[in-house]
């Protein structure tokens, strides 16, 4: 594996840890989520192997994680994608509030 490639793989499969721990899960229920075992999760996180394009896609399923944070380290797309999925749990009238809130506090910006 080369340098870069290595680097990469050492970078996301810290972040995928980052995240599990995050959210409380184990590696045993992340590798059960995606139909694997542990020692393979073990394996990714350490960065010891590159993943495929569908073990990789499962996991930010698994983790509810956007696929660019794992690969970029970006965290306002992570933080965007988090912040879109509370939205969508809000009622019309919280949804109003809200936006009317934001309003209010970003008015002279």
């Amino acid at each position: 594996m080369s340098n870069e490639k290595k680097k990469l793989a050492v970078e996301v499969g810290q972040r995928i840890g980052f995240l599990r721990q995050k959210v409380g899960m184990t590696q045993e229920q992340l590798a059960e989520k995606i139909e694997t075992n542990a020692k393979y999760i073990t394996v990714l996180e350490s960065g010891n192997k590159v993943m495929r394009i569908n073990t990789f896609v499962n996991i930010c399923n698994a983790l509810n994680a956007d696929y660019s944070y794992l690969l970029t380290g970006n965290e306002l797309l992570q933080q965007s994608k988090q912040l879109q999925q509370r939205l969508e749990k809000l009622s019309t009238d919280e949804y109003a509030a809200l936006i009317a809130f934001l309003d209010a506090i970003t008015k002279d910006r």
